[in-house]
């Protein structure tokens, strides 16, 4: 299968292989192009991205993440491929996807701030009636309500990443999923801990140390409730996709600095736009340093005009029986074992598939299609 974009509109475009070197229309603008030879595909590796159990090993698996939008530097089965990011083209998108959900993401917004403010109220309330007068008791109390309200944090906070993930994928997303950060929680905390000191201790070195750790490690939370890995997998992955995108990732943050400063000044409405906006940047970010398609970047098949005759079967259609994504798999690959590009499990793919909306619409896997082996 080959990958590249459009010349005229830049979608994100597949064909198979045996028309490199033919004719095909792009189906979104109907520009007629000369289709690329395809490259050839990268042997096996042992690139800690490899996530998930094997699927057959095939190396030329069509479903892997496009290297179109970056520079391809490890082969990952898992679909991630470390990419530099422009400051430019991230606040574009993420402000793309935002205009279009825009009630969504101010909603979730809402829940996770109110369920911390109620949170912050109740152990206010119960250091308050249980501390009495004793300062020891209190400091006790204190503690204990530290460390509830840090784990609550930790959890509506994993929720808000996979709410904003999806949004970012442009999959449909449901206020509830801010709950399901339950099976991720510990792997959370333990990677907040290790994060939280090596940032510490980067600072109290020379600070630059700090803010480096900083950037270097922000990514693991995503990593945790994308693809499902362990505490130190995280932070080691988190340090390979900004490699490289650590000065833009401080030019981002300088950004939402300058726009904070700017949204209180209107009696901190700003903020109510703000805030929700930069959480749908942070998963656009994360997105485009992996190598991941956004919303608007979903691939698109290109219809052959000319060259060898392709098969006629249609492709089968069918969902994740965990996630509930949209896959699709060419007609040859029933019965063979399937892997989710977005949750990572693994399933037959059937016999037959439903009928489906076509790439690129509300619940279609933004990678087109899973990993078949």
């Amino acid at each position: 299968m080959i990958e590249f974009r459009c010349p005229s509109c830049s979608t994100l475009l597949r064909v198979p292989s045996e028309h490199a070197g033919g004719q095909a229309k792009c189906p979104k603008c109907g520009t007629v192009t000369t289709v690329p030879a395809g490259q050839a595909a990268m042997p096996p590796s042992e690139s800690p991205f490899a996530g998930g159990p094997a699927t057959g090993g095939d190396p030329s698996n069509p479903y892997r993440s496009p290297a179109e939008y970056g520079e391809m530097r490890s082969a990952a089965t898992m679909g991630i491929v470390p990419t530099r990011i422009d400051l430019g083209d991230v606040f574009s998108r993420a402000w793309q996807i935002f205009t279009q959900r825009i009630g969504l993401c101010i909603g979730v917004w809402f829940v996770v701030f109110g369920l911390g403010i109620f949170v912050n109220i109740v152990v206010g309330v119960g250091v308050n009636v249980l501390g009495g007068r004793d300062p020891a008791v209190r400091a006790m109390l204190d503690g204990i309500g530290n460390i509830i309200t840090g784990v609550f944090s930790t959890w509506i906070g994993t929720g808000q990443a996979i709410v904003f993930l999806g949004i970012a994928r442009g999959r449909d997303v449901s206020l509830g999923e801010l709950f399901n950060g339950g099976p991720f929680l510990l792997r959370a905390i333990g990677a907040s801990i290790l994060f939280i000191l090596a940032v510490f201790g980067g600072t109290i070195l020379l600070i630059i140390p700090g803010i480096i750790f900083y950037f270097m490690f922000s990514q693991f939370l995503y990593l945790i409730v994308d693809r499902n890995v362990g505490v130190i997998d995280s932070l080691k992955l988190s340090s390979q996709i900004t490699s490289g995108n650590k000065l833009t990732l401080f030019a981002i943050g300088l950004v939402l600095f300058g726009l904070g400063i700017l949204a209180i000044l209107p009696c901190f409405l700003g903020l109510i736009v703000l805030v929700p906006f930069s959480m749908l940047l942070h998963a656009v970010m994360y997105l485009s340093m992996s190598g991941q398609p956004t919303a608007e970047q979903a691939p698109q098949s290109f219809v052959p005009v000319d060259g060898p005759a392709a098969s006629t079967a249609a492709p089968i259609e069918f969902r994740c029986n965990r996630c509930g994504c949209l896959l699709r798999t060419p007609a040859d690959s029933r019965g063979r074992n399937a892997q989710c590009p977005e949750c990572g499990n693994v399933q037959p793919v059937p016999e037959t598939g439903p009928s489906a909306p076509p790439p690129g619409s509300a619940g279609t896997s933004p990678f087109g299609g899973p990993q078949v082996g």
